[in-house]
């Protein structure tokens, strides 16, 4: 029988890979021998989904994972695989001679990448890869023993039972938060493709092209939710009129009625109950001819998962070297702060400074906020992002700039238990008075007063969901942080459907500029809650596949993923630090904190609590000015997720001058004369971190979308830089392992450069070591650089080493 520990373990499991991004749904499950579905003769015991849809029910949203694994405590957890999740999984068992195939085939084709790796309970092994990006439908028998589940199709995961009486264990190691799912090798693909509708790379034929445009269609539907009668017609509506926008970007092919029709049929047959053909061609005609104009969503018909490369330009925007951290835009402390944090942990400082920005938003919260003119306030709030592969640091610099929030809260929490112990005696107290006050027939008219039970402060939270975030904000109307290692589980509860309810991407666009939240629900007393001025900071962690599943079209059109402040520094070599963060540091940070959250909104007649207005000195208001007229015209020229970004860092601008302004209040002191008036330098702080932003989100966004000749292209920029703005061909290919073999190649990428304008031949004495002379390629805009010139990166940092000299490290 499985244990109340062991249920525990199933639920927690359930909860970490749904923060992953991976798609979780209950599994039937073994016990005493036989599946837990009751047929004695179930020929998938304990395989099979306890959902009367399927897999297609597969969420990340952590509120419907609970309510699962309430009712059904013992159930296995299943993981949908496929482009929803961003994995494949290849199956090797044993018994068919699987291990024998695969070694036959690593002979063959060379060693498989070390991944993230499961041992079935019968004693396979599930091999856990990236998602391709391509259709990949589920394979039996690809080869001897070995099987492929991918697109339509999901794997049982550890912790489950299996029939056997074993577990699902993940292999020593290569668990997903240890080792990440690596990218399928071109062997593998290879045979993956090899079926109806997959054809090779020629990426400027119209026909390829078609087929990349149905195969990213087909991805988008297949990531969509089933949803329950009285949402169908909407959804529907929705999807047909995003697929309507799908445009190939060089032929500008479109998606037909009828293609659209089709790509849907599967999606409608999850719903409760399904649509019938007539009205979903009905849907899908309406939302072509009457759903509101969308921009095109170009679909990118890059090489990256068919391993072909093509000489071309390189896009400035996907080349763009990372341009560190602004730093000295904080006040002191905390620019010294951030600086001495990402010392001592290795880390970049954007990794530092972003959930930093987030944490003091959080702190002013509902106390204060910028008016730039009237009817023109914003608040403090700030959403943030660090993007990174695990390994990266994010959570060590996180965790220590949260510490003394999270150290407040934990005093919070004690005062509070402490506060509910007086209640419980209060109210005990208050009982027998009242039960007195019944008997007595001499009592005063007026019953004893009864004790008002406390509120929980809290200032920083985990949960994602609306719901239940309601009742800690109606407690807490100055507003909370809500901070996550990893991002997936929020981002992917905006738009999840369950029980016919819609999901929380509306309610998450008020909060962000603080508007008013009314939140109706099944439970609890209220039912309906209401709260003024919704106030919640985000910060947190995400890997980039994730990020790029994640933001979807929807995300990006509505303004959601605009409003998501977005790092993504490269990644170092890790180097053992002996650095310490100075425990002075530590105790200014804490003071901070505290002064921050000192500060008091106003309170009207209705006990309704508002921001007190801060304006601009006349200087701070002439800067500004000039930076709204520059902004606009910059956006002018821009659209797309360009132009979203660029609307929402006008906003940001401002808050971060806000938050610059108190920092440094609560940093000094009685030495700011008055908290009433923003002075100029906050003002240009905030707009050179916004343009920071800019630029870098730009970036971002780039990386998401390279295909495989691009992201070489970057990389390259970026080792040339790293080592002082010079690079012979021979040292680019003894740095970098896809050019390691191939001279032409590595000719051709630094000559691409050169015609893109990245920099330029120079003959022999323009990079020249040991007393050489050689032919060098300059960049013609070195950046400078965060990392030391010389760093040698560690084998599992990438493609990328820099070496000095012929005899320099390599990777590989």
């Amino acid at each position: 029988m499985i244990t109340v520990a062991a249920n525990n373990q199933l639920l927690g499991a359930a909860l970490r890979y749904a923060e992953l991004g991976w798609h979780v749904f209950p599994v039937y499950s073994i016990s005493q021998g036989q599946c837990t579905c009751g047929d004695a003769s179930c020929r998938s015991a304990g395989k099979h989904p306890r959902l009367s849809n399927g897999l297609k029910g597969a969420s990340v949203d952590q509120a419907i994972i609970n309510q699962w694994w309430t009712k059904w405590p013992d159930a296995n957890v299943g993981i949908r695989t496929g482009a929803i999740s961003g994995i494949i999984a290849i199956d090797i068992d044993p018994r068919h001679g699987g291990d024998g195939t695969l070694t036959k085939l690593i002979n063959e084709n060379g060693q498989l990448p070390p991944t993230t790796t499961a041992i079935t309970g019968s004693g396979g092994h599930h091999l856990i890869m990236a998602h391709p990006g391509v259709n990949v439908s589920n394979r039996t028998n690809l080869w001897p023993g070995i099987d492929v589940r991918s697109d339509g199709g999901y794997i049982v995961v550890p912790p489950s039972n299996h029939a056997s009486g074993g577990t699902y264990q993940w292999s020593n190691g290569s668990d997903p938060w240890q080792c990440e799912p690596a990218s399928i090798p071109n062997w593998v693909l290879e045979a993956l493709v090899k079926s109806p509708g997959n054809h090779a790379c020629k990426p400027t034929s119209n026909g390829d092209e078609w087929h990349l445009l149905i195969e990213s269609a087909r991805r988008y539907i297949a990531s969509a939710d089933s949803v329950a009668e009285g949402q169908r017609n909407s959804a529907a509506f929705r999807l047909a009129g995003n697929l309507a926008s799908f445009e190939s970007e060089s032929s500008h092919h479109r998606l037909s009625e009828s293609d659209i029709f089709e790509l849907m049929a599967d999606w409608n047959r999850g719903n409760q109950p399904p649509l019938d053909d007539r009205e979903l061609r009905q849907v899908v005609q309406s939302a072509m001819k009457n759903g509101s104009p969308r921009q095109p969503h170009l679909v990118h018909l890059g090489t990256k998962a068919w391993g072909c490369r093509h000489s071309r330009r390189v896009d400035s925007r996907h080349a763009q070297p990372y341009k560190s951290f602004p730093v000295e835009v904080f006040p002191e402390p905390a620019a010294e702060y951030v600086q001495a944090v990402s010392e001592a942990i290795g880390c970049d400082p954007a990794y530092v400074a972003l959930p930093l920005l987030s944490a003091m938003a959080a702190a002013v919260g509902n106390s204060r906020q910028i008016q730039l003119k009237q009817g023109w306030c914003e608040p403090a709030i700030i959403w943030t992002a660090i993007i990174g592969e695990s390994g990266t640091h994010k959570t060590p610099a996180m965790r220590q700039v949260l510490k003394p929030i999270h150290d407040l809260q934990a005093d919070a929490i004690k005062n509070y238990e402490q506060a509910l112990k007086q209640f419980q005696q209060n109210y005990q107290v208050y009982e027998k008075e009242f039960a007195a006050w019944k008997r007595s027939k001499n009592a005063p008219p007026l019953p004893p007063v009864q004790p008002e039970p406390p509120a929980a402060v809290r200032l920083v939270v985990a949960d994602t969901t609306v719901e239940a975030l309601a009742p800690i904000l109606k407690d807490n109307p100055r507003g909370v942080l809500m901070a996550r290692d990893e991002l997936a589980g929020w981002i992917g509860s905006f738009d999840r459907y369950a029980a016919g309810r819609g999901g929380d991407s509306a309610n998450w666009l008020s909060m962000h500029v603080g508007e008013s939240l009314i939140v109706d629900r099944k439970t609890g007393i209220p039912r309906t809650i209401f709260i003024p001025k919704a106030s919640v900071s985000v910060t947190g962690g995400i890997q980039p596949r994730i990020l790029d599943r994640m933001l979807s079209t929807e995300h990006r059109e509505s303004g959601l993923a605009a409003r998501l402040l977005m790092s993504w520094p490269p990644r170092k070599a890790r180097q053992w630090r002996e650095a310490e963060i100075d425990p002075r540091y530590e105790t200014q940070q804490m003071e901070i904190f505290k002064r921050l959250l000192s500060l008091q909104p106003e309170t009207d007649e209705n006990n309704r609590i508002h921001p007190l207005t801060l304006r601009l000195t006349p200087d701070a208001q002439t800067a500004w000015v000039e930076f709204y007229n520059a902004h606009a015209q910059e956006q002018l020229n821009l659209d797309g997720d360009e132009a979203a970004v660029w609307s929402k860092l006008e906003g940001y601008a401002a808050r971060f001058a806000l938050i610059f302004h108190l920092v440094q209040w609560a940093a000094t002191g009685e030495q700011i004369n008055s908290t009433d008036h923003i002075e100029v330098h906050s003002v240009e702080a905030g707009i050179r971190l916004s343009q920071w932003f800019g630029q870098e989100t730009l970036r971002v966004y780039g990386q998401l979308t390279e295909n495989e000749d691009e992201q070489l292209q970057r990389q390259v920029i970026e080792l040339i830089q790293r080592r002082g703005g010079c690079i012979t061909k021979r040292e680019l290919q003894q740095s970098c392992r896809p050019l390691r073999n191939d001279a032409a190649l590595a000719e051709q990428t630094l000559q691409s450069l050169a015609d893109a304008g990245w920099g330029r031949w120079e003959g022999a004495d323009a990079c020249s070591q040991n007393g050489q002379s050689k032919r060098a390629f300059v960049l013609s805009t070195c950046l400078p650089s965060t990392t030391s010139t010389n760093p040698i990166v560690d084998s599992n940092s990438g493609d990328f080493a820099d070496g000095s000299g012929d005899d320099g490290a390599q990777i590989g």
